[in-house]
C-alpha cells in the first residue's frame, strides 16, 4: 500500500497570497488569510510597514553572486543534519535552488527561505501558504522522519519541488502586480476556473516552466554524488508529486471510497506527456522506490540513490 500511502504525502494545500481578497472557485472574492496583501503597504497584521528601513542583511555585499547570497540565507538552523547535507549539496551546484527559482523572476529571490524538521502527519514536505512580509519568509517543514527508507535524490527532489512552492508564495507577497504577469498562465487558468484549488494551479505551473529544471539539477546533484544514471530516470523523478491528485466532485470537493480514503486519479498533464501506460508505470515505479524501496505492487526494490540517513 506503499504507493497509495505516498500519493496522499506529495499533496500540498496552498492559498492565493496577494493583494487584497482571492479570487474563489465561485466567481466572488473570498477572504485569504494573509491580511492586507503585497501592494498595500501593510503586514498580515494590519501594521504598517516602513519601506524605508533597509536591513543590512537585505543587502547583497559588493562581489558577492546574488544567487549564492541568496541561498547562503536560507536559514536551516532547525533541519535535520541529513537534509542539511543534501541542501548544502544542492547549493553548489550550478542548477540548484536559487537558480532554479529564479529562472522567470530576472532577479534574486526577494525572500528568505526557512526549512525546518517538522511532523507532517506523513507528507514529505510542505510549505506555508501565507508569506511573513514582516521577515520577508516562506516557511517549508520536511518531515525526514516518517520517510526513513527515502534516498539522496528523492529528498532532493522534494527539496527543489518545495523550493519552487515557496518561490510562488513569496513571489505574491511581495508584488501582486508583477506576480500576475510573471506566473501569467498560472492566474489565468485560476481566475478561468481550470483547475478547483490553487494546489493544481500551481503544479500546473511547475510541469510547464520548471520541471525540466528540477530534472536538471537532479541529474547535476546525481553525477555529483557519483551517480550514473540516465537523464531519463532524473525527469522521471522529477515528476514527484505531479503525477496524480485528489479526484473531487463538481464543487471541488475531494471524493472518497468506503473505507474513507481518498480518491487519487491522473492529473492532465501526466496523462499528456505520458500517453504510454509503460511510461507512466516507469515514472510512478522510479519515484516510489526512490521514496520508499517498494514499487507499484508493493515490491522491495532497490533504490539507484543512497539512504539519506534520516
Amino acid at each position: 500500500r506503499g504507493y497509495t500511502q505516498y500519493k496522499i504525502k506529495e499533496i500540498c494545500e496552498y492559498v492565493w497570497v496577494g493583494e487584497g481578497d482571492a479570487p474563489n472557485n465561485s466567481g466572488n472574492t473570498g477572504t485569504g488569510n494573509t491580511g492586507n496583501g503585497g501592494g498595500t503597504g501593510t503586514s498580515d497584521t494590519g501594521n504598517p510597514i516602513d519601506v524605508k528601513a533597509v536591513n543590512p542583511n537585505d543587502v547583497i555585499p559588493e562581489g558577492v553572486d546574488p544567487i549564492e547570497w541568496f541561498e547562503e540565507k536560507i536559514e536551516d538552523n532547525n533541519l535535520k543534519p541529513c537534509l542539511k547535507a543534501i541542501l548544502n549539496d544542492l547549493k553548489n551546484i550550478n542548477t540548484g535552488v536559487g537558480r532554479i527559482i529564479t529562472k522567470f523572476s530576472g532577479s534574486t529571490p526577494g525572500f528568505n527561505w526557512e526549512v525546518k524538521d517538522s511532523t507532517l502527519s506523513g507528507k514529505t514536505g510542505q510549505t506555508k501558504a501565507t508569506y511573513d512580509r514582516l521577515n520577508k519568509k516562506v516557511t517549508t517543514a520536511f518531515d525526514s522522519q516518517a520517510w526513513t527508507n527515502a534516498s539522496d535524490l528523492s529528498w532532493a527532489r522534494t527539496i527543489l519541488h518545495e523550493s519552487v512552492h515557496a518561490y510562488i508564495v513569496a513571489s505574491f507577497g511581495i508584488d501582486y502586480i508583477q506576480s500576475k504577469k510573471t506566473f501569467a498562465d498560472m492566474f489565468k487558468d485560476f481566475i478561468d476556473k481550470k483547475y478547483l484549488n490553487l494546489n493544481d494551479a500551481q503544479h500546473a505551473e511547475i510541469v510547464r516552466n520548471y520541471v525540466e529544471d528540477i530534472s536538471a539539477s537532479l541529474q547535476e546533484y546525481g553525477t555529483n554524488k557519483g551517480y550514473s544514471l540516465s537523464a531519463q530516470f532524473y525527469n522521471d523523478l522529477s515528476w514527484g508529486g505531479l503525477t496524480e491528485w485528489t479526484k473531487k466532485d463538481s464543487s471541488g470537493n475531494p471524493i472518497y471510497d468506503s473505507l474513507g480514503n481518498k480518491i487519487y486519479e491522473q492529473t492532465p498533464w501526466f496523462i499528456s506527456t505520458f500517453p504510454n501506460s509503460s511510461d507512466k508505470n516507469r515514472v510512478k515505479n522510479n519515484i516510489l522506490i526512490e521514496l520508499t524501496k517498494k514499487d507499484n505492487n508493493g515490491n522491495t526494490k532497490t533504490p539507484k540513490g543512497k539512504n539519506a540517513g534520516c
